[in-house]
Order: structure tokens, then C-alpha cells, then sequence
């Protein structure tokens, strides 16, 4: 039936509104086909409902993992809008922008984008938008590795989203605040985050949020050694990730469980689904942290099967990536890994305490006190240092393990100091006394066994192993 052309403008705001509400119930493949249906009529001029349809035709695109084409239809929205003045369409059209910048690990241009879209929002008065862009902020600071940052602006958000009732994204804001606490080592705090997400989400009927949780929870655990109940978790997570076509957090899926797989020894299976996770990053996002990760984990596998040649090629692989898209966190990750595969293939310690040390460098600059305590194990547990030294950077470990309530890797590194100790033995000559081109170095801790041990140990400034100040 043919239309005229009274009737037009009226079927115009129909499409939109079709169109919206498939872009709410995250119906991709329906909303695509209603764009391809009517492109015609919704872009034969350059209006504001164009500009509205090419944001909406951008968010479909973003959620189907097409970061590139939601990309440039979102700069097309942008431009189409711009002539319209200070509007809310303006401000998703930056946003969404924003969102594929910051998947795409542009995190410059991403928070440019997401700053402007804040800007637009607060002088159109939306709450609700406001609350999503300082969320997006968050989350490039924290792709940036500036936790602290990324935890001032989800506590703004907090309170944006507690004034205006938005539960539904009071939910999101403490999944991410739990990924914040994750990061910072705060494992208790990360998982009641976590927990008040999946039980908010639950509530509101949200699957997709909940898988977040579900997989960010169970990420928790296993850095926790709490492996069955890191793996029912994931395992609560995967069907939602399958129903709601998440493919993004399906490669996350992958990447975590095939960690999991790998620390439990079920190498093939962990190979299999490290795979899956670079294939699948390769389509969605190749230059980017979805894609580091699993090839890290996968050079990790590699090192526990004595494939050190294969390992090491992957490493290098991921390095390269990480350092190119500025993901800090993972390089200092990667070359904590590199260290050991040199130390399994050549023995070269001298060359694995660089490392080591570069890797213990960034991590303490961004405050991941997990990862430094980690990264501290292994630094004392290389043989060619002295056992005094060893033992001094073991007690660094626990003392961080101490402070941020992770049992089992406490009572782990304990087992390691009393081998130390039995080869440090009593002092039988006292510490030298620093030389004159040296600074005296003192070690700060609110560990009570370790500074008894450390009155005894030959002072850190002589050791050729970095110096951390410990006590927050």
C-alpha cells in the first residue's frame, strides 16, 4: 500500500520507536533487520530523526560486536545532530561513540567522547545519562590501569543513581565498583560488590548484567584458590551468556575458564577454550585486551606443558599488543610470565629479576597489591639470590597477603619463609653498614613477625632486588 506523504513523518517516528525498543530488549538481529527495512525512508534527509535512526542503527552494531561500523555510524549520528543544538540524541550519539572507542582500547579518544557526552547531559538535566557516562569514565581509568580514579567517579555514580531511584543501574555501578576492588586486591569487598550486583540484577530480571557478575565473582574466587567456587560461577554464567548472544563476554567466559582449566591441570581442556577466546577476540576486537589476555593465559599453558619455545613466541605476541594499546596491568602480567619461561628454558634469573622487577614496578605505581604480592613469590623464590634475601621479599608477599585477607596465599607463602628461614639460619655477622653512596633503606610494615626477622636481615639497600615500602 502506498503512503502519502501526510502520513510519512507519523510512520517515520513509528520505525524510531520500533527501532528503540529493540535496541532496549538488546534484540539484535530484529532491530537489524528493522533498520535494513527501512533505511530508505529513514535517511532521505538530513534531520534530527536521521541522525536519532543512525544512533540507534550505531547501538545495534555496538551491541552485535561490530565496534568499527558502530564507530562510524555513531560519528555519522554525531554530525547529522550537531546542527540541532544541545540535545540528549547528541549526547548517546558521543556516548555510544564512546563505548566502541573504549572496546576498540582507544581509551584517548574514548574519554573525550564520554566527557563530552557528560557535558550534554548535565545541561539537558539527565540523570540517568549522567550516571552512564561517569560509569564510562570509570571504566577508562580503569582500562588505564588508574584505579583510584575509576573508584571516584563509580562513587559519584552511586550517589547520581541512589538521588533519581535508577536500580538498574545502581546494579551495573556495584558490579564495577566489585572490578575495581578485584584489581586493588581488595578480594572481601570485591565479592560483596558482586554479591549486591547479581542479587540487584536478579531482581530486575537482568541476565546479561547478571553473567557479568557471575563471571567477574567467579574471577575473584579463582584468584582466591577458591577453584569449585570460582568454576560454578562460570558455569551459572554460560547458559545466560549463550541466551542473551553476549559475544564479547562469552570470549571472556572462555579466557577465565580456561584459566581456571590450566590451574586445575586439565591443560586440554583449557587449550581448547583458550582458542575459542582467540578466535573469537580476533573477530570482535583484534587489537585490543580481549585479545591479550587469553594469548597470555595460552603462552602460561604452553610454559606448564614444557612447550617453552611455543610459550615464549605467545608472550612476546601479547606484549607487543598490550604495549601498543597501553594496557599496563597485562604487560607488567606478561612480562612477569616471560621471566619465568626464561627461567625454565634457560636458567638466565639475572634476566628473569629484570623483569620481575619492571613488573613489580607497575604494579606498585597502580596500586595492584595482589599482583605485586605475586609477582613478589616469585622474585623470592629465585634461587641464585641469597636465602636472607629471599626471605626478606617472601615476607614482603605475606605481609601484603596479610593485609588483604587472602588465607591461602598467606599460609602458601608461609610454607616458603619457614624453607627460607631454615636455610637463612641466625646472622653471624651483623648487617654492613650502608656505604656512603648509598641511602639507607627502611622497611615498613605492620607485619610484627617480619620486623623481627628483618632486624636480622642484611639491609635491602644492598640487595639488588627493588625496595617496596609496605603499610598503606
Amino acid at each position: 500500500m502506498r503512503m502519502d506523504n501526510d502520513n510519512k513523518p507519523d510512520l517515520r517516528l513509528e520505525l524510531l520507536r520500533q527501532v528503540t525498543l529493540a535496541v532496549q530488549r538488546k534484540d539484535v538481529s530484529g532491530g537489524l533487520r528493522l533498520v535494513e527495512s527501512a533505511r530508505t525512508m529513514m535517511t532521505d534527509r538530513n534531520d534530527a530523526a536521521a541522525g536519532r535512526f543512525r544512533r540507534l542503527e550505531a547501538q545495534l552494531w555496538y551491541l552485535s560486536g561490530d565496534y568499527q561500523k558502530s564507530l562510524g555510524l555513531s560519528r555519522l549520528a554525531a554530525s547529522l545532530l550537531a546542527p540541532f543544538g544541545e540535545t540528549v540524541d547528541l549526547a548517546l550519539a558521543y556516548y555510544v561513540a564512546g563505548l566502541s572507542l573504549a572496546n576498540l582500547s582507544n581509551c584517548q579518544e574514548a574519554e573525550t567522547a564520554f566527557r563530552d557526552a557528560e557535558s550534554l547531559f548535565r545541561r539537558c538535566d539527565d540523570s540517568a545519562g549522567r550516571i552512564d557516562a561517569a560509569n564510562q569514565l570509570a571504566r577508562v581509568h580503569f582500562m588505564r590501569a588508574e584505579y583510584r580514579n575509576a573508584l571516584k567517579y563509580l562513587l559519584d555514580a552511586v550517589k547520581l543513581a541512589d538521588q533519581s531511584g535508577e536500580r538498574r543501574k545502581l546494579a551495573y555501578i556495584w558490579g564495577n565498583i566489585g572490578r575495581i576492588h578485584t584489581f586493588l586486591g581488595n578480594f572481601r569487598k570485591a565479592k560483596e560488590s558482586l554479591t549486591t550486583n547479581i542479587e540487584l540484577s536478579d531482581e530486575l530480571g537482568d541476565d546479561v548484567e547478571k553473567a557479568k557478575a557471575l563471571l567477574s565473582l567467579g574471577y575473584v574466587e579463582m584468584l582466591a584458590d577458591e577453584y569449585d567456587a570460582a568454576g560454578e560461577h562460570f558455569d551459572q554464567a554460560y547458559p545466560l551468556l549463550l541466551a542473551t548472544d553476549q559475544k564479547r563476554l562469552l570470549v571472556m567466559y572462555q579466557t577465565y575458564r580456561g584459566e581456571l582449566q590450566t590451574r586445575r591441570g586439565d591443560l586440554n581442556a583449557a587449550r581448547h577454550l583458550l582458542n575459542q577466546a582467540i578466535d573469537g577476540a580476533r573477530v570482535l576486537a583484534p587489537d585490543s585486551s580481549l585479545m591479550v589476555a587469553p594469548l597470555r593465559h595460552l603462552a602460561a599453558l604452553e610454559l606448564a606443558c614444557g612447550r617453552l619455545t611455543m610459550a615464549a613466541q605467545l608472550a612476546h605476541q601479547a606484549l607487543a599488543l598490550a604495549e601498543r594499546i597501553d594496557e599496563r596491568i597485562e604487560e607488567a602480567a606478561i612480562q612477569r610470565l616471560l621471566a619465568q619461561i626464561i627461567v625454565a628454558d634457560k636458567g638466565d634469573e639475572k634476566k628473569a629479576a629484570v623483569l620481575l622487577a619492571k613488573a613489580l614496578e607497575t604494579f606498585e605505581e597502580v596500586d595492584a597489591r595482589f599482583e605485586r604480592a605475586e609477582t613478589l613469590v616469585l622474585l623470592g623464590t629465585l634461587i641464585s639470590s641469597t636465602p636472607r634475601r629471599r626471605l626478606a621479599t617472601l615476607f614482603r608477599a605475606a605481609d601484603l597477603y596479610q593485609r588483604l585477607e587472602i588465607a591461602s596465599k598467606y599460609e602458601k607463602t608461609q610454607v616458603l619463609i619457614n624453607q627460607s628461614e631454615s636455610l637463612a639460619g641466625s646472622p653471624t655477622t651483623p648487617p654492613a653498614a650502608p656505604s656512603a653512596d648509598r641511602a639507607a633503606v627502611t622497611i615498613v610494615t605492620g607485619n610484627r613477625q617480619m620486623k623481627r626477622v628483618m632486624q636480622g636481615i642484611t639491609q635491602a639497600a644492598q640487595s639488588d632486588l627493588p625496595v617496596l615500602l609496605i603499610g598503606e
